[in-house]
């Protein structure tokens, strides 16, 4: 597949642990989030791995090095001996057959207080619970929740369980990217009425992704 997929992910740059010096980005496409990621940290050294030969050429010109290639299967292709601050998986682990094995590999590669960060797509959003309901329609997409390259699906509850039994601690999950597309103020409106009315309980229907932060467990043990 030569389609490159570059969406900046300026929200998650936040979620880059104080003091971080080096980044391991999974999944790192074209390099546009490496870019938003070297505007507010110049010095942060950057690694990508890709599967996509195109974008990895795009991203070269950002990154410090990246690895062609699918992860975990070739993180043995990763710089020798380095460790890092922070492995985002970025709109990744949903593409993963069995992400349970890439969470436990990530482990090996992190400094002694480096931490996940991931984003993940929310099943439970509002756009895809709409359709389901009112006319029985599941419909695969080019991009977004429905991306069809995804092969699995989340919703908050599933993503604690996924990270708990992977030997994962989540310190903060944060739903990100509330609402629908552009322009549809009617149901902006709604869905302003209905989180007031819930008071919350509905939030969760709202968000297009949940990102995490976690470590290890044995951090707390």
């Amino acid at each position: 597949m030569n389609n490159v997929y570059n969406p900046p992910r300026s929200e998650m740059v936040e979620f880059l642990p104080p003091g971080a010096t080096a980044v391991l980005d999974v999944g790192c496409s074209s390099g546009f989030f490496g870019g938003e990621l070297r505007k507010r940290h110049e010095q942060i050294r950057l690694i990508g791995i890709d599967p996509n030969e195109t974008a990895v050429r795009l991203a070269r010109a950002i990154y410090d090095e990246v690895i062609v290639g699918s992860f975990p299967l070739a993180q043995n292709r990763l710089p020798d001996g380095e460790r890092y601050d922070a492995i985002f998986f970025n709109d990744v682990l949903e593409h993963m057959a069995c992400p349970e094995v890439a969470l436990t590999a990530a482990r090996d590669l992190l400094s002694p207080r480096g931490v996940i960060v991931a984003s993940i797509p929310n099943i439970r959003h509002i756009s895809v619970l709409g359709p389901l309901i009112v006319r029985d329609e599941f419909r695969y997409r080019d991009s977004g929740i429905l991306d069809r390259t995804h092969l699995r699906f989340f919703t908050a509850r599933s993503i604690r369980r996924l990270f708990d039994s992977s030997g994962w601690q989540i310190m903060e999950m944060r739903g990100i990217n509330r609402g629908l597309r552009v322009g549809e103020s009617r149901e902006r409106r709604w869905i302003g009425a209905a989180s007031c009315i819930s008071r919350g309980w509905t939030d969760g229907f709202f968000f297009v992704q949940y990102a995490v932060v976690a470590c290890p467990t044995y951090w707390s043990e």
